[in-house]
């Protein structure tokens, strides 16, 4: 076995590695089996020095495990199952619980704010009406209720603002 069938074998044994670990791999093994070969030894004597393509990966494996986001999720067994399933009156109940608790504190939020600017655009109404109304109490003649409706219709314009 050559160098390029040794790393090729040892890249085919690698491919659950990202392409950066595995590239870093066989680079290592490639440099191994060169010092060697400046050490005085042939090629094949490298590569039987370093073992078979085979023994490198399960080193490497032992080593260094595959990163759990490319390991394969294993299916739940029958005890998880059941369990989830007589669990699920308690879970779930506490899950539409926990749903109801958030969604009326939104509620509470949006009628809080709501209620805010109605009581802004009332105040200002007010005090609109208020100003508009010495009209009429200047026609009848009325003067000092008009000059309290000013008053009071200033004072809700300022509350409103």
């Amino acid at each position: 076995m050559n160098k390029k069938e040794f790393l090729e074998a040892l890249s085919i044994g690698l491919k659950d590695y990202s392409e950066k670990d595995r590239q870093q791999y066989i680079d290592y093994y490639s440099e191994m089996i060169d010092d060697r070969i400046e050490e005085g030894l042939s090629e094949e004597e490298a590569i039987a020095d370093i073992g078979t393509p085979e023994k490198a990966v399960t080193q490497i494996k032992s080593e260094n495990p595959i990163a759990d986001s490319k390991k394969k999720r294993e299916p739940l067994k029958n005890w998880q199952i059941a369990l989830i399933v007589i669990g699920s009156p308690i879970w779930f109940s506490l899950f539409i619980a926990a749903i109801s608790v958030v969604f009326s504190g939104l509620v509470t939020v949006c009628s809080l704010i709501i209620s805010l600017y109605a009581v802004a655009v009332s105040l200002a109404a007010c005090g609109v009406a208020g100003v508009l109304g010495i009209i009429p109490l200047l026609m009848q003649g009325n003067v000092p209720a008009g000059i309290m409706l000013v008053g009071l219709g200033l004072i809700s314009a300022g509350l409103a603002i």
